[in-house]
């Protein structure tokens, strides 16, 4: 689907951020917004922005005999990405990764990773078309990350997204996962009733979710 997202998407629409849903914001999401701007000063052929992938994968050590689809060096991870869909659509990405992913499948014979391997691929061929996020911006945790090493280190407090990229999502075990799982949880827990209560003065919280959707009213802020 993602890789449809320039053909699907309302032409008026010119860029759009695209995340997985297995992510966790420690930040304003505004900031991924502004980046846009530094991909446009810093590449001005640059169509999707990414952060580097923070395992072996690509680069074939997870285990003896694997054999990924090909990528720029450590290659990149999807989970948070920006597309200029004017330069997408100008440059018919369609086209463009269909030729990549049918040359490459000749000798793959599937993906492994969905649309990531036949994205890194295409970055691979074109290696302009990218602009490296900051790693802040997708924090990997999967079983075999080397996140701890290749962006945070042990200072956890300017990680902006975590991506719970293991099939074990939460459950994963790796170094500072605890901090990640409170901070996690921390979001989890939130009351939306408190945020319509000090944002829009909605003092009376339905008494049961029957209720709250028999007195629905879309015109309302406070039920909706």
């Amino acid at each position: 689907m993602k890789l449809l997202l320039p053909v699907i998407l309302p032409k008026n629409l010119t860029q759009v951020i695209v995340l997985d849903t297995d992510l966790t914001f420690a930040s304003d999401i505004a900031e991924l917004w502004v980046q846009f701007k530094k991909m446009k000063e810093e590449n001005s052929k640059a169509v999707i922005g990414l952060v580097e992938n923070q395992s072996d994968w690509y680069l074939g050590k997870i285990w003896k005999n694997h054999k990924p689809w090909s990528a720029l060096g450590r290659g990149f991870n999807t989970g948070v990405m920006l597309f200029d869909l004017v330069k997408m659509r100008a440059m018919r990405w369609g086209q463009v990764w269909r030729l990549v992913a049918e040359k490459e499948l000749m000798s793959m014979l599937s993906t492994q990773l969905a649309d990531q391997d036949i994205i890194n691929a295409v970055l691979r061929v074109h290696p302009t078309f990218y602009f490296e996020l900051s790693c802040a911006y997708n924090v990997q945790l999967s079983e075999h990350t080397k996140s701890d090493q290749l962006c945070y280190t042990d200072d956890v407090t300017e990680i902006k997204i975590v991506h719970w990229n293991s099939p074990a999502k939460t459950n994963v075990e790796t170094k500072h996962v605890q901090y990640f799982r409170s901070l996690y949880l921390t979001f989890q827990q939130f009351d939306g009733n408190l945020l319509r209560r000090d944002l829009l003065g909605c003092w009376n919280a339905p008494d049961s979710l029957e209720s709250e959707i028999n007195s629905l009213n879309r015109r309302d802020p406070c039920n909706s």
